[in-house]
């Protein structure tokens, strides 16, 4: 995009990985600890602030030489991310012809609960290997949790429960709803609207929308997404994402 929003209020990617996530696995040295494991939450794309930083972990002086595996489950392919918010991890995969959303315990990696939809998809021979994602991750804010499909599938689910709260495909707003190689920006949220580039190829829109219902605030009609994430930043004293 090249035009900035003046106003944002009135107006989830990752680029490509080399690995598909098979399994999500829980190790850490065991004298670290649990409390300090879980002092801040990791809720969505590269952390807190987007950036990769986890400011609120006590690192202890010397690492052991081998890390013990508490727990190992196997969730799909995949490349988003795994989320974090107390004693819970939330995990987006593929699983056969489904795209699944889980709660799993950081305890002993128990499922909470998960919620599944049929999510046909097949990817661009051109990118055949990379398999049929998702690539999003997922974002939690507010006792919600948002996922992104690789297809433009987007939903927003109860994080206590995983009953979901709406979900659409934008097939009705757009003529392709996933750029050349699918979905992977991952949503953001920003003074409690959520944030998505969505289209495809021939068009699309940058919108916020209220994560409760899917209500649309505001919307910027333009160029389609690529693969790359919103982030808000400060620039000459304005918000701008």
């Amino acid at each position: 995009m090249n035009t900035p929003i003046p106003n944002w209020r009135s107006g989830r990617g990752p680029i490509l990985a080399t690995v598909v996530l098979i399994t999500f696995i829980l190790s850490f040295a065991l004298p670290l600890g649990a409390g300090a494991l879980w002092a801040q939450d990791w809720s969505q794309w590269r952390g807190p602030g987007r950036d990769g930083i986890a400011a609120a972990v006590d690192l202890p002086d010397q690492w052991p030489e081998q890390l013990d595996r508490l727990w190992q489950v196997e969730v799909g392919e995949g490349y988003s991310s795994p989320v974090v918010s107390g004693d819970r991890t939330f995990i987006f995969s593929r699983a056969g012809g489904e795209e699944a959303i889980r709660a799993v315990s950081l305890v002993d990696g128990a499922m909470i609960w998960r919620s599944a939809y049929d999510a046909p998809y097949r990817m661009n021979r051109a990118a055949s290997s990379h398999g049929s994602g998702p690539k999003s991750t997922p974002i939690l804010a507010d006792g919600r949790i948002c996922t992104l499909g690789i297809s433009g599938v987007l939903s927003c689910l109860d994080a206590a429960d995983g009953t979901i709260l709406w979900q659409s495909d934008f097939s009705d707003e757009f003529s392709s709803t996933t750029p050349l190689y699918g979905v992977a920006m991952s949503p953001a949220v920003v003074d409690g609207l959520l944030i998505v580039h969505l289209g495809g190829g021939r068009g699309g829109a940058f919108m916020a929308l209220e994560p409760a219902n899917g209500t649309v605030v505001w919307r910027w009609e333009g160029d389609g997404p690529g693969y790359a994430s919103p982030l808000l930043v400060e620039i000459a004293g304005q918000r701008q994402i």
